[in-house]
């Protein structure tokens, strides 16, 4: 099945196939997979593969083994940026909503087709919603983009198809972050985690990253209100 203009957000699901019984037998496992790629085509297909390697017995081949198995293609244009989400569950999927949000440059002034606002097509910012309530933002920036990031995400109501996902307070968020993750539960600002980066600011929150000789460290930082802590 191919298709050029795939709507926003589609999603595969996968039913993993315990082949070598290694679960138990009422196991339901599953691989979802969430587009968020922007002007990409979709081709859903198979891939044949040798899976003779995996047939050993006491060292011994077992014999030549092959099978086909389905396959996703994602044809983007020219310095396309491919962006998803990948989720392993059981039974359920744990995730209530996917969504790809917009960034701004730090110079909100930059004039539309200008080079740097062009730039920003090639990083990403993700909302995922768990089905308890829980809000990550993912901001992944690319590197050869050498400007702060600004990430505004509005004030939402309750989504009338489950009652158990609270409202939203509005973010904003800046970072100079190549990634940055952040997590929000019962609506409060939970923890943050910083990759190669040196500030962010959520709404009124400033958080410097300080005492490090090397950005590209790991740095966690736990929320207590509007108060913060940081590990490294």
């Amino acid at each position: 099945m191919y298709d050029n203009n795939p709507e926003n957000g589609w999603f595969v699901d996968f039913k993993i196939d315990d082949r070598y019984k290694v679960l138990n037998n009422s196991a339901d496992i599953h691989l979802r997979y969430t587009d968020l790629t922007k002007d990409a085509s979709l081709c859903i297909c198979e891939s044949w593969i040798d899976t003779t390697d995996w047939s050993h017995s006491k060292n011994k081949q077992v014999g030549n083994r092959e099978d086909w198995i389905p396959t996703i293609i994602v044809k983007g244009e020219y310095k396309s940026t491919f962006a998803g989400i990948l989720e392993p569950y059981e039974g359920k999927s744990n995730i209530f909503s996917i969504k790809r949000l917009e960034l701004l440059p730090y110079d909100k002034k930059l004039t539309a087709g200008s080079c740097q606002e062009a730039d920003l097509s090639s990083n990403v910012a993700i909302e995922v919603i768990s089905t308890t309530g829980t809000c990550d933002y993912i901001i992944a920036v690319d590197p050869c983009y050498e400007k702060k990031v600004i990430c505004h995400i509005g004030a939402r109501g309750q989504d009338n198809r489950n009652n158990s996902v609270d409202s939203q307070d509005e973010l904003e968020i800046e970072t100079d972050a190549w990634l940055l993750i952040v997590r929000k539960e019962d609506g409060k600002l939970c923890k943050a985690v910083i990759c190669q980066g040196t500030y962010v600011r959520i709404n009124d929150i400033d958080i410097k990253i300080e005492n490090t000789e090397d950005v590209s460290d790991i740095v966690e930082v736990k929320f207590t209100g509007k108060t913060y802590s940081i590990g490294y």
